[in-house]
């Protein structure tokens, strides 16, 4: 999938209660996110990184209208779905998927593992039997490095480790030109957070999707990346290939996030 986001603004509403000498409420809204360019083009890893309340989160919900966009435009394969309302936008759900940060909140506790991968399944290949269904459950839960016996198991019963495979899992059943990682290991010991990122760049060699990978760990974005994003008050202030980007920083925050981290 190819992404161009231009002059993307994200604005919360903010209400201050009922003033009656105005007789409404006043709303003055939060700016998350300013005019924000950039591009995710084939099979690339383009990862935005800054401190936390720079808007990191703000720009991968608001690609998949889950945070309000009110501004800019967002063209994906050249159709901008920033104009879409939520029943035009549904079929892009397909082709767009998103691996949230807690692994345990986003995995509905009551459902099985099997029934989790399943569900998108039923959803966007509606044709399908429920023992293609199945089969394609046990593919996914292979490819992502899980046995299939654990198709059985509900969510509080799997490691933190394997609960984000699952959610890798999930975003993967549907064939996804795009997956928006957020934060996808920040929640994960050292020794899961380096399964989950060689399973990321494995599956991404792989399939080829496109992924806009969201993360604070320089380090981590520095293995895994192709292009880098730096965003400070809801801009981006720096941007360039890794390599480049951490030993000749060219923005004062960009060298701020360097030195957090001696070991880069």
């Amino acid at each position: 999938m190819h992404l161009h986001v231009q002059n993307l603004s994200v604005r919360y509403p903010r209400r201050h209660g009922w003033q009656w000498w105005r007789g409404r409420a006043r709303d003055t809204g939060v700016h998350a996110v300013r005019n924000v360019t950039f591009r995710v083009d084939g099979a690339r890893i383009v990862s935005i990184v800054g401190e936390s309340g720079s808007g990191k989160t703000s720009i991968g919900r608001a690609l998949l209208k889950l945070a309000p966009v009110a501004s800019g435009k967002i063209l994906c394969d050249g159709t901008d779905t920033a104009l879409l309302t939520t029943r035009q936008f549904h079929p892009w759900r397909k082709h767009m998927q998103m691996v949230f940060q807690d692994s345990g909140l986003s995995l509905n506790p009551r459902h099985t593992t099997g029934t989790i991968l399943s569900e998108p399944l039923e959803i966007h290949f509606p044709a399908l039997t429920s023992g293609e269904r199945r089969e394609r459950v046990r593919t996914l839960l292979r490819k992502v490095g899980l046995a299939p016996e654990l198709s059985a198991r509900y969510p509080h019963e799997l490691s933190g480790g394997q609960r984000q495979r699952v959610n890798i899992a999930r975003a993967l059943a549907v064939e996804p030109g795009l997956i928006i990682c957020d934060e996808p290991v920040a929640a994960l010991d050292m020794a899961a957070q380096a399964q989950v990122v060689s399973l990321l760049r494995r599956l991404q060699d792989e399939t080829g999707f496109s992924c806009l990978f969201i993360s604070h760990d320089l380090a981590l974005v520095e293995q895994l990346s192709h292009h880098v994003l730096v965003m400070h008050n809801g801009e981006i202030v720096d941007s360039g290939p890794p390599r480049t980007l951490f030993t000749h920083p060219r923005h004062a925050r960009t060298r701020a996030l360097i030195d957090a981290v001696p070991h880069l």
